[in-house]
Order: structure tokens, then C-alpha cells, then sequence
């Protein structure tokens, strides 16, 4: 890698600082508003919703411009540039597999209109159906969260409280139950309760203002939608999605084991950040090689 590249990977851009912004609200959260866990991870998974909806009207707007797609010109330069690799070295290389994947991408991208929005109506529910069970089941793991650690104590703590037998005091007054309702009506209770806050309102209306910028402004007003094919779009909210993901079980693993320390939260928010961060990184550059390939600049789908 060039300095040219280091430069550019670490630029700080108009995406990033939107970025930056939508995440720093949870941070403040947790420093002067004593959020917990659940409601720092309550706001990633309604982000993940936010994105699954938006890429809806995303996959049905795409009109792909043949010669212009930029899955397709990075396919073409990488098959380049493994071919020129693998004949240096001596080394056999199936092309076929290559060449059949450029061929029905290629395809793709001469759809008719029609034929285009018949597929279009195929991707669309099954986008749905996909993305929504992710959906579904971070909700249900957050309710679980809920449940397991409202009012109650942590992991850690019941070991220290059994250890010093405090427990036996404890054990001795009324416990509510471990599951009083259906997980699916908890999840419910846990949504009308921090949507009665203020604070956390806005970090919502800040996530989904990121990401309604990125629709907006680079997707639409760039013209993206004219450079991704419908079916590359279908997948293009999974890496980003991956990282709420990650901080979302980690966010759960560490609610149940220690609580909410201030500490463990700060590097929560400050991990889904950096990781973020670095698959926007990570897109940018990508885009600069099939820029460098000799096309108009493109800028990044999603947040990147």
C-alpha cells in the first residue's frame, strides 16, 4: 500500500463525521445520563432496523449502468491481477469459476426493464424475510437481557454476595420472578419504556438521520443506485450489520456478567465504533481501486 492510500484511508470525510456523531450520543449516555447496557444496545438494534428498511426503497431503485458497475469493474481488475500473480509463480488457476461469476453478474447488468423488476420482486421478500429474522431475533435476545438483569444482580456480584453470605439475607426477601410474562410481551415492556425518554429519542433520530443521509446524499444524489447491481445491494448492509451484531451480544454478555460499569460500556460503544469505522475505511479504499481502474469516482454505498 502506497502513502496515497494511507492518506486517503485515514481522511476524515463527511460520512465519517456523521458516523462519529451518531455514536457519540450513547456515549454520552452512559458518561451523564447512567444509561445501562440494555439501552445502549436497545439504540444499535433500532439502527439495524433503520438500515434494513431503508434498503428496501435501495434494492428497488437500483438502475444499473452497464460498463459503470463497480462490483464488476473490481471483479475484472482482481481476476487481472490473480491471473498476472498465479502465472509469476508457476501456479495453475481456474479462470472458469471467475469468469462464470463476471458472466452472470454481467447478465444482471442488461437486464430489460422488466425482466429487472421481476427479479427485483424476488429479492425484495426474501431481503424481508432474511433481514427481518435478524431483526426479530436481536429483539428477543434483548428482551431476554431484560429480563435476566432488571433489578437484579449481576454475575459477578452474586458470587460476591454468596461468598461473603450476604446471599442468605437476600435469599431470605421476596424475589420477583425470572420470567413473570412471555419474552415476546418483555421485549414489548422494554421498548415503551426507554421510548418515554428523551435523551434516547434523540440517539435514535441520530442514527436514523445517519443513515438517511447515506439514502439521500450518497446513494441517490451521488448516484450510486446507477453503479450497484440489485443483488449486490441485497447483501450490502451485512457487514455493518455483522458489527451491531458483535456489539450487541458482547453488550449482552457483559450486562449479565458484570452489570453496567462505566468502564465496560465506554469500550463497548467505543469498539462498535472503531470497527465501524474501519469497515468505512475498508469500503473506501475498495472504492479508490475501482476509481483507479479508470472509472468515475464512486463514492461508498451504506455508511462507509
Amino acid at each position: 500500500m502506497n502513502p496515497q492510500g494511507i492518506e486517503d484511508r485515514s481522511k476524515l470525510t463527511t460520512t465519517t463525521i456523521v458516523v462519529i456523531a451518531a455514536n457519540l450520543l450513547p456515549l454520552a449516555g452512559v458518561l451523564f445520563w447512567g444509561w445501562s447496557t440494555v439501552e445502549i444496545l436497545t439504540t444499535y438494534w433500532f439502527e439495524t432496523l433503520v438500515i434494513g428498511i431503508l434498503n428496501i426503497p435501495k434494492i428497488l431503485i437500483c438502475h444499473p449502468v452497464p460498463g459503470q458497475i463497480d462490483y464488476l469493474i473490481d471483479l475484472k481488475a482482481r481476476l487481472k491481477e490473480v491471473r498476472e500473480q498465479k502465472k509469476q509463480a508457476g501456479a495453475p488457476f481456474n479462470e472458469e469459476r471467475w469468469q462464470r461469476t463476471l458472466a452472470r453478474f454481467e447478465r444482471e447488468s442488461r437486464f430489460s426493464t422488466p425482466r429487472r423488476w421481476l427479479s427485483k420482486l424476488y429479492l425484495v421478500p426474501f431481503f424481508i424475510l432474511h433481514f427481518g429474522g435478524f431483526i426479530l431475533v436481536l429483539g428477543l435476545f434483548l428482551g431476554l437481557i431484560f429480563l435476566l438483569t432488571e433489578g437484579r444482580p449481576s454475575f459477578l456480584e452474586y458470587l460476591s454476595t454468596e461468598g461473603s453470605g450476604a446471599h442468605q439475607a437476600q435469599a431470605a426477601q421476596p424475589q420477583p420472578p425470572v420470567s413473570p410474562e412471555p419474552l415476546a410481551t418483555s421485549t414489548w415492556s422494554l421498548l415503551e419504556k426507554y421510548f418515554a425518554d428523551a435523551a434516547f429519542l434523540l440517539a435514535l433520530a441520530l442514527f436514523a438521520g445517519r443513515h438517511l443521509y447515506d439514502f439521500f446524499y450518497v446513494f441517490l444524489f451521488k448516484g450510486t443506485y446507477r453503479r450497484v447491481l440489485p443483488s449486490r445491494q441485497v447483501v450490502e448492509p451485512y457487514p455493518r450489520v455483522i458489527v451491531i451484531h458483535l456489539a450487541i451480544f458482547f453488550g449482552g454478555a457483559i450486562s449479565a456478567l458484570f452489570g453496567s460499569p462505566i468502564f465496560l460500556l465506554v469500550a463497548l460503544v467505543v469498539f462498535k465504533l472503531y470497527i465501524e469505522l474501519a469497515v468505512s475505511a475498508a469500503r473506501r479504499e475498495q472504492k479508490k481501486y475501482v476509481q483507479d481502474q479508470g472509472t468515475s469516482p464512486a463514492e461508498e454505498p451504506g455508511a462507509g
